[in-house]
């Protein structure tokens, strides 16, 4: 639990918290342009269609996830081990601790800041579906169904940039592939089906 709050006192201080508002910024940004070309579509909708909008806003979000959230996670990871990198820290830390209870630490931090992130994002989806006027009926299980599968995805993805992050001591190796993560989020409908889902 000290390593924990550790981290938390170091990640204020690496200005974490402006680098989650910023991915979220983005993806806001992304889905309202998204949308408002599509908001004359939904204007000539019939009722039946509009029912779908919200499994149609669900599908947006999965995209602009799957594209925007590699690089986000590399980058996360990357501020998370940054400063025992610079400062050259690391000895020093594990006449401290057990290097297994920092990546637990540094882990279960990510874990916090990615489910905070997410769940802030699908407040601001779902009102942004009920500003375009979808009917009422939110479908809550698709949506807690939805975040958990990014958050688990998402999770993973963070563990492997961590340990990318944890290895190299320069982190444009970690920010190297989570550049390809956003690229692979990108073209990943081109792909064959088999391709997508290794993917």
């Amino acid at each position: 639990m000290t390593l924990l709050r550790l981290e938390f006192f170091k990640g204020r201080r690496r200005k974490i918290a402006i680098l989650c508002l910023a991915c979220l910024g983005i993806q806001t940004a992304w889905m309202i342009c998204l949308e408002v070309m599509e908001s004359f579509e939904l204007l000539r909708m019939e009722p039946e269609e509009l029912a779908q909008g919200w499994m149609q806003l669900v599908y947006t979000l999965l995209l602009v996830d799957a594209i925007t959230l590699p690089l986000t996670m590399a980058a996360l990871a990357s501020r998370t081990c940054e400063l025992e990198h610079k400062e050259n820290t690391w000895k020093l830390l594990e006449t401290l601790a057990r290097p297994q209870a920092l990546y637990r630490a540094k882990l279960t931090w990510g874990a916090i800041l990615i489910l905070g992130m997410l769940v802030v994002e699908m407040a601001l989806f779902v009102c942004f579906g009920l500003a375009l006027g979808f009917p009422h009926e939110i479908p809550w299980g698709k949506l807690g169904l939805t975040v958990g599968n990014v958050f688990l995805v998402s999770l993973g993805i963070y563990a492997l940039q961590l340990g990318l992050s944890l290895r190299f001591v320069n982190q444009a190796a970690p920010l190297a592939v989570g550049i390809l993560g956003s690229f692979a989020g990108l073209f990943i409908l081109f792909f064959p089906q088999w391709a997508q889902r290794c993917l």
